[in-house]
């Protein structure tokens, strides 16, 4: 009988080993209220007259989210980047929510030139010092995105989060919005400077974010011999049409799956399309009280491929 539930328990831990899960997030224009410029549409002044009430219930409502995916994960994802923050403030406001102090995350920020003012940002979990399946943050930093004459872009900067076992990188490309050739330079800018850094670290790496693009061969392309994880369905929705423009590349050998968080409490009847869209926080200048136009992604993992 002991023989039989030592071995239950080897089987538990085996599991618990085997299913680590990292989420990413876009979440939408998530700024606190203190201006940084007279024109700062985020402050209670401002274009969207954003106030401390709305800062905190969006605050709130991305910890209830991630909480919330540990409905199907059995557990809240050991490592959850993040994308459209504005600054270290939003970071500590988040980790303060009641939802999340118990599960001891901590964050890494770096402030980008992006000209809009949001950057990548990157919680993990931590038990005195050590995230669960990962071991110990050894080292972060940010990569900016440089032109060839070495010139740093205004857009956000690349996030690395270097664990004992995995490499986390967190981006956010450049828009494709108004498909000028200067977009499309930039966002090509941007991937060849993703691939070149996956390149440079050691493997195991994961690099997930909104590539604000869906799959293509340029992609591909550029990012071999990284590997790209297939998903069925969208993480946003454009003119009735769901996109997966939230994406995740692994190291060739990694062993993982992808997936779309399309929770209820993250959606609202779509009425000009049908269905449902992801309920947003403003639509326009209107506050809509949501939390963001992008569902979350989860990346599960464990062993590597042989």
């Amino acid at each position: 009988m002991k023989l039989q539930a030592l071995l239950c328990l080897l089987l538990f831990v085996a599991h618990l080993a085997a299913a680590r899960n990292i989420a990413f997030w876009n979440v939408e224009n998530y700024f606190d209220t203190i201006a940084d410029s007279p024109e700062d549409q985020f402050a209670p002044g401002g274009r969207y007259r954003w106030t401390s009430s709305k800062f905190g219930a969006k605050a709130r409502g991305i910890a209830k989210v991630i909480l919330a995916l540990a409905d199907s994960l059995g557990e809240p994802p050991y490592v959850v980047g993040l994308c459209e923050v504005e600054n270290e403030a939003c970071m500590k406001a988040l980790i303060r929510q009641p939802a999340l102090r118990k599960y001891g995350y901590r964050y890494v920020h770096y402030d980008s030139p992006d000209r809009r003012g949001i950057d990548c940002a990157l919680l993990w979990r931590s038990t005195d010092g050590i995230c669960p399946g990962l071991g110990r943050l050894r080292s972060s930093f940010a990569v900016p995105v440089r032109d060839t004459s070495g010139s740093v872009l205004p857009t956000r900067a690349l996030l690395v989060a270097e664990f004992d076992s995995l490499a986390v990188v967190v981006c956010h490309l450049p828009s494709k919005r108004g498909g000028s050739s200067e977009a499309s330079r930039r966002r090509e800018l941007a991937l060849q400077t993703l691939a070149a850094l996956c390149d440079s670290l050691p493997a195991p790496v994961m690099a997930l974010g909104d590539f604000n693009d869906t799959r293509s061969a340029l992609s591909d392309s550029i990012m071999r011999p990284m590997r790209e994880l297939p998903v069925s369905g969208g993480t946003i929705k454009f003119q009735g049409e769901w996109e997966q423009i939230d994406r995740a590349f692994v190291s060739e050998g990694m062993e993982a799956t992808l997936s779309v968080a399309a929770l209820p409490l993250l959606s609202e009847p779509d009425k000009k399309y049908g269905g449902v869209k992801p309920r947003r926080t403003f639509i326009g200048p209107r506050y809509n009280a949501g939390l963001s136009d992008h569902y979350p992604i989860i990346l599960s993992f464990g062993r590597r491929r042989k």
